[in-house]
């Protein structure tokens, strides 16, 4: 990751219609029009996010769902345009609970929201947050394992294996999560079977993309690797874009990755300042009950893919023109999968590039891509914001300080707009006063034809 990058053939601009839902396009200007939205609304005017922080924190404590929605659209806006490490420690014993109450127990839309403010929070409160985790965690894998909506399950699996990757360091935790999105994946042609089974599998592949680009690279060799793209791979062609493409990019990192071990970079460290030194299936390996679970759970697989095989699916998912496919559908799915066949095919590195505001950053490693795409996901319209001021998310990224801003960067899109566009009254009157002068010399140049 790095600013300010040389811009390959593949670090291009490329047309909106080619983004994808959760994957970042090569060259985006992040818009703030989501920012203006909440100020035009009045919902933030202020620095100081204590007021709106309680008022949400008072209506997630009322008895009604009602209520409790309001609460945590409050909560959502607050932490994501102010920076609220202060609120949410203050308040942590009674805000998770709050929100794990709503996870557990409320209606589906009150349920993944309350999943995503709890990301929110987690990611507030920063790292070397152990009992946290300990706290949330039991909650969150229950109902990402038992919920009865799908999208409920997805939710909370999001937000388990997000808190995951900020608060907890704890090598038998991540194990844990680790282990359990493998098996979600590995099972996937026998146990899921609701409608609507796709979300959990797209936050699955996303999930276990996020935990694995911070653990060491060195897991990724020999048979953990060929086990890793075998579940993997049959998603490839699963019916749903966003599972394809999900499990395609986490392909390609494990792909980069032993790439990198096979070129005799086994001593480099995952992406970021924070990885796992372990192998994440060691303590399981000491088991023979564990051993037995897993013996019974490769039986089960009857669909698995070797590495030929899984080039050759990226390959024809990169250039396919299927017919019974819409066309917006087949322009995406290549859009996204030509990336991916770069780099499992040719072992060529991604390059994504961001521009925000008068910063210019570049992405490229898939590690990075994957993790941008999850803390983008968690932040939503308070992306720009928290790229910019949040010392956690610049230190994931390892972009240092946010660069000084001159009057112009200061300016919101609004303000911009009122003053420094071409039809701003300040242009407009700018714009009289210059052709003024103009005829005001004019005429005096030619006074002397006028003389007697």
């Amino acid at each position: 990751m790095g600013k300010k990058g040389k811009r390959g053939k593949r670090g291009k601009a490329v047309d909106s219609d080619d983004e994808t839902e959760g994957q970042i396009p090569a060259q985006v200007q992040v818009d703030e029009s989501d920012n203006e939205s909440e100020e035009a609304d009045g919902k933030i005017l202020s620095d100081d996010p204590g007021p709106f922080f309680s008022e949400g924190l008072e209506l997630i404590q009322e008895r009604r769902a009602e209520s409790h929605m309001k609460g945590l659209n409050i909560l959502r806006s607050t932490l994501a345009r102010l920076s609220c490490s202060e609120a949410v420690d203050d308040a942590r014993e009674e805000l998770f609970m709050c929100l794990l109450n709503s996870v557990k127990r409320g209606k589906e839309k009150e349920s993944t929201e309350a999943s995503e403010v709890l990301s929110m929070c987690v990611l507030a409160l920063g790292p070397e947050e152990e009992a946290l985790f300990s706290q949330i965690s039991p909650v969150l894998e229950e109902v990402a394992l038992k919920g009865k909506k799908p999208g409920i399950r997805a939710a909370a699996l999001r937000a388990l294996t997000f808190a995951c990757f900020i608060s907890t360091m704890e090598h038998s935790h991540t194990w844990h999560v680790f282990d359990l999105l493998y098996g979600i994946i590995a099972t996937a042609g026998t146990k899921l079977k609701m409608v609507g089974d796709e979300q959990i599998l797209e936050a699955a592949c996303d999930s276990f993309g996020l935990l694995a680009s911070t653990i060491q690279r060195s897991y990724f060799a020999g048979s953990n690797f060929e086990k890793t793209i075998s579940r993997l791979g049959p998603l490839l062609t699963h019916g749903t874009p966003a599972v394809r493409t999900a499990a395609g990019q986490t392909l390609a990192m494990v792909f980069e990755i032993n790439q990198s071990l096979e070129h005799g970079s086994t001593s480099r460290k995952p992406s970021g300042d924070r990885h796992r030194g372990f192998s994440v299936h060691s303590q399981a390996d000491e088991s023979d009950e564990t051993d037995e679970a897993r013996a019974e759970l490769l039986a089960e697989l009857s669909n698995v893919m070797s590495e030929e095989e899984v080039i050759e699916a990226v390959e024809t998912l990169a250039g396919e023109y299927d017919r019974s496919k819409g066309k917006q559908e087949r322009k995406e799915q290549r859009s996204v999968f030509r990336d991916i066949v770069s780099t499992i095919s040719r072992g060529e590195a991604p390059e994504t590039t961001l521009t925000i505001r008068n910063e210019d950053l570049t992405f490229d490693s898939w590690a990075h891509i994957l993790q941008l795409n999850s803390i983008r996901r968690v932040l939503g319209g308070g992306f720009q914001f928290h790229f910019r001021n949040n010392r956690l998310v610049r230190s994931i990224f390892g972009l240092g300080e946010a660069p000084v801003e001159d009057g112009d960067d200061r300016l919101s899109k609004l303000e911009k707009r009122l003053f420094l566009s071409e039809n701003s009254a300040a242009k407009k009157e700018k714009s009289k006063e210059r052709n003024k002068d103009r005829r005001n010399k004019h005429n005096a140049k030619n006074q002397f034809m006028t003389c007697d």
